[in-house]
């Protein structure tokens, strides 16, 4: 996003390049986040580049985001062409419907070191937005009323700056995303509806992965707000509010530690359900029998050392 927007008014190579790195570190951090990420960054590109005016800034951040991709091209090309080659279709197929999350987890739960369940109750991780978090969204709605309750007062007297316009259109971007995405999240029977005959949220496996795209969503509400109000006073009643709420976070309330003995006989593989495991050999059993598989002809095993 800084780098967008740095392309602006920097169309330099060098900015290009450092936009397109950006874009490639997104695109290799998961498969999942650049799917939810993909559709903001588009969004944040639009409006940039209507206020703009500017073909050139559309092409550039085209250029940067094919660019993005062809340095992570090493773990995508696999994932897009050789994805039939493993269990992680039918190991994720409608895994999105025990994990919906209840609208009290948001505002708060506990936190835990386990996984979650079917259910509001038996999850043993949280879910919660944030508390000051949630406290940031309800002063941007008042800053935003009051700002529109200005403009209409003030007839347009005081024209904004472009860049006071982009901000204020970003802000309403980021704040329909925070919403639309919680809204996704919620198990009701409305929600579940439309995931069950939307076959593109099926990639995103788990609902409350939608939880990551609230921290850069309530970023830049908390960004707009202090920009907009200016009194130092607000910032510092948000850090300290903060501070506060998260404060038995500040510590790891729990270690496990694993000795190289459960590593040299763990027979299971990294991932929660095996997904990665080949989708040939025996449906029922994940685990590896020998170390070494012959499929057909004569082979020679050597251990060198």
């Amino acid at each position: 996003l800084f780098y967008l927007t740095k392309l602006r008014q920097d169309k330099r190579p060098v900015v290009i390049a450092l936009t397109a790195i950006s874009f490639s570190l997104i695109f290799l951090s998961q498969n999942l986040v650049i799917l939810i990420s993909l559709p903001i960054l588009a969004l944040y590109t639009l409006i940039i580049g209507l206020y703009r005016k500017s073909i050139a800034y559309f092409v550039i951040s085209f250029i940067a985001v094919i660019w993005g991709f062809a340095i992570s091209a090493f773990t995508y090309i696999p994932a897009i062409f050789e994805r039939g080659y493993v269990r992680f279709d039918s190991s994720f197929n409608n895994a999105y419907l025990g994990h919906f999350v209840c609208l009290p987890q948001l505002i708060h739960s506990l936190w835990g070191y386990g996984f979650d369940f079917p259910g509001c109750l038996n999850d043993s991780l949280s879910f919660q937005i944030g508390l000051t978090q949630i406290l940031i969204v309800f002063i941007y709605i008042g800053t935003f009323l009051f700002l529109i309750l200005k403009k209409i007062i003030s007839k347009s007297k005081n024209k904004e700056t472009k860049e006071q316009q982009i901000c204020f259109s970003l802000s309403m971007l980021f704040f329909t995303v925070l919403c639309l995405y919680l809204f996704l999240m919620i198990d009701t029977v409305f929600i579940r509806k439309i995931w069950e005959n939307t076959k593109l949220l099926h990639f995103i496996d788990i609902p409350w992965r939608f939880l990551g795209i609230t921290t850069l969503s309530v970023a830049f509400l908390s960004a707009f707000i202090i920009s907009r109000l200016k009194p130092g006073i607000i910032f510092i009643f948000l850090i300290i509010s903060f501070l506060v709420a998260n404060r038995n976070m500040l510590k790891i309330n729990k270690e496990i530690y694993y000795t190289e003995e459960h590593f040299l006989n763990f027979e299971g593989s990294a991932t929660e359900r095996s997904e990665f495991m080949p989708n040939f050999g025996a449906k029922q059993d994940l685990i590896f029998k020998n170390r070494i598989s012959i499929l057909s002809g004569d082979v020679t095993i050597s251990n060198v050392n």
